[in-house]
């Protein structure tokens, strides 16, 4: 409960708590995934995971269940 951070990502600088929470990070955002999202910065590996990712980012959605009426 310090607010320290000592595992700081080598590529951009953003510090964790938790090397678990830095391993994390260098996965999605640092891996070899050249597709970033121009909103939030998280890469890809497919231009189509990019498109259905930013659709998050505009309250779309892609599936929406003809019996329920929620949308996936």
């Amino acid at each position: 409960h310090t607010g320290e951070r000592p595992y700081g990502c080598t590529d951009c600088g953003k510090a964790f708590a938790r090397s678990s929470n830095l391993c994390k990070h260098q996965h999605e955002y640092h891996n070899d995934k050249p597709f970033p999202c121009p909103d939030c910065g998280r890469t890809f590996d497919k231009p189509l995971s990019l498109l259905c990712h930013q659709r998050g980012h505009l309250g779309a959605t892609l599936f929406p269940c003809p019996n329920c009426g929620k949308a996936f």
